[in-house]
């Protein structure tokens, strides 16, 4: 087992309030947690989702931290697959750019707990998604379960080969 329990990925695509809404939840992990947790971001933007001193802030929270502007468009799946290689974690979060946790409801203790325990255990963690609609002065935020299809993740729990 490495230093780093869990590695976050972050594959970022032009959406500015949701890289704003993952960032906040990254400040909210504590100090002894970060220790464990790698964070890499791949931002497929057309401009840079990601300031310098939001950068700077976050390579001082985490020991491991990488920030990746693709200059040449990777497209969403390559983007994704890069971060899955770059990753050196025991296990890997794949947040998508629309996908953040509420901070007052999810504790990542939790998970550096049952990863530390060598659990061989498949994570599946309930994500809302939540996303805006504007008619005239009105703003709806609809939130939405996020989950993978249940006969999909059945399958690949049925079928694991490790």
């Amino acid at each position: 087992m490495s230093k780093i329990k869990l590695s976050i990925l972050i594959p970022l695509y032009n959406y500015k309030d949701g890289a704003n809404k993952i960032i906040n939840c990254l400040k909210s992990i504590n100090e002894k947690e970060s220790k464990e947790i790698e964070v890499i971001i791949s931002d497929d933007s057309n401009k840079s989702l990601i300031r310098q001193d939001t950068q700077d802030l976050l390579n001082k929270k985490f020991y491991y931290f990488k920030y990746i502007f693709n200059k040449k468009k990777l497209g969403g799946v390559n983007n994704w697959n890069k971060l899955i290689r770059l990753s050196k974690g025991d296990y890997f979060w794949l947040l998508h750019h629309d996908e953040y946790w509420i901070k007052e409801n999810f504790s990542i203790k939790n998970i550096i707990k049952k990863i530390s325990k060598n659990d061989k255990s498949i994570f599946i963690i309930p994500i809302k998604k939540i996303f805006q609609i504007k008619k005239g002065c009105l703003n709806f935020l609809i939130l939405q379960n996020h989950s993978g299809n249940k006969k999909l993740i059945q399958k690949f729990i049925m079928n694991r080969n490790y």
